[in-house]
C-alpha cells in the first residue's frame, strides 16, 4: 500500500508547537478502508513522496520507546472527542 492511499484528517489532527514540538503534528491518518491510524508527523514532510507512512510498522521496537507525554495524550483525546461530537446528524 502506498502513501497515496492514506489521507490526513486535519479536523482530527493538532499541531504540537505549544507543547514543545514545533514543526510536528499529532496526525490522524485515514486509510482507504476507513481505518484510522494515529502518528507523529513532521509537518514539512507531509505530502513529500520521499517520506513514507507504513501503518504495519506500529509494533516494531522503535515505535514502542516510551509513553506519550500527558499533554499529547490530552490533545489527542480532545481531538477524538470533538470529531465524535461534531459529526453532522443524518
Amino acid at each position: 500500500m502506498s502513501d497515496d492511499e492514506y489521507l490526513a484528517d486535519t479536523t482530527r489532527s493538532a499541531t504540537l508547537a505549544d507543547v514543545g514540538a514545533p514543526g510536528y503534528l499529532a496526525a490522524t491518518i485515514v486509510d482507504t478502508d476507513g481505518s484510522t491510524h494515529y502518528t507523529l508527523a513532521r509537518i514539512d514532510a507531509m505530502g513529500d513522496h520521499a517520506t513514507r507512512f507504513d501503518a504495519t510498522a506500529a509494533y516494531v521496537a522503535h515505535e514502542q520507546l516510551e509513553p506519550l507525554p500527558l499533554e499529547t495524550v490530552r490533545r489527542i483525546t480532545i481531538a477524538a472527542r470533538q470529531q465524535l461530537t461534531e459529526r453532522p446528524k443524518p
